[in-house]
This record gives C-alpha cells, sequence and structure tokens, in this order.
C-alpha cells in the first residue's frame, strides 16, 4: 500500500474522532485552498516543461509527491481539514497536472507563456505546499 493511501485511510478512520471547534475553520480551508491552487499552477508548469529532459522531470515528480505526500500528512492531523483531503489528493495527482495530447510545439509555446520556469525553480521561487500549510495553520 502506498503511502498516501494509508494517509487516506488513517483520515476517514479519525474522522470519527470529536472535532474540535475552530473558530475560523472557513476561512483556514479557504487559506488551504488557496495555497493549494497556487502550488498546482506552478508545478503544473514545472512538470510539463520539464518532460522534455528525463532526469529533470523525474526530479521534479519525485519532489512533487514528496511535498504533497508531506502537506497530507498535515490535513490528516488537523481535524478542521480532514475532510479536504480527498479532494486536495484529486487536485494534486501528477496525473491531473500533466497536459494529455499536446504536441510538441504546443508544450513550447505553453512553456514560452511562463518566462524563465527554469531559474524560478532554481530560486525556490515557488509554493512548497508543506510549508505554507504549517503558515496557515499557525494563522489561524
Amino acid at each position: 500500500m502506498r503511502p498516501i493511501q494509508a494517509l487516506i485511510g488513517l483520515a476517514f478512520s479519525v474522522a470519527l474522532l470529536p472535532t474540535p471547534a475552530f473558530s475560523d475553520s472557513t476561512s483556514m480551508l479557504a487559506a488551504v485552498r488557496a495555497v493549494t491552487q497556487k502550488a498546482i499552477e506552478e508545478q503544473r508548469v514545472f512538470l510539463n516543461c520539464s518532460i522534455l529532459d528525463p532526469v529533470d522531470h523525474a526530479n521534479m515528480r519525485k519532489f512533487w509527491q514528496q511535498d504533497i505526500d508531506d502537506a497530507a500528512r498535515l490535513l490528516v492531523e488537523n481535524p478542521a481539514l480532514r475532510s479536504y483531503l480527498p479532494e486536495f489528493i484529486r487536485d494534486t495527482a501528477i496525473s491531473n497536472l500533466m497536459m494529455s495530447d499536446v504536441t510538441v510545439p504546443q508544450l513550447v509555446e505553453f512553456c514560452g507563456k511562463h518566462g524563465d520556469w527554469r531559474m524560478d525553480l532554481a530560486r525556490l521561487n515557488y509554493t512548497i505546499v508543506k510549508f505554507k500549510l504549517k503558515d496557515v495553520m499557525k494563522s489561524q
């Protein structure tokens, strides 16, 4: 069983536990969704634009999956966010971020619209979900 599948099982089993009242769980969930959406948009560029370099692409897949697995653990640990886990896993799946049925010229055009994505990647100028989720959870 993949670690993420175990997390889903854990999330559903702990969902039966009493959930403490959060004064603003709706805004926390909205903030988590916003972080997730921003990261998805960034990673869609990195994953698709790196496809022509097998080593870079393999690394992008590995780093994204690790970040998502770590973020999923944070969601499981937070009673106000557990119900978001299935949606989070679905939306962040690599298969849902990859563009299908595009030609190489279309891919080049797509990547060209996103500036120097390699520089953003090298400078860590993108959302690391697990860190941003920790920030959101601390601020709520």
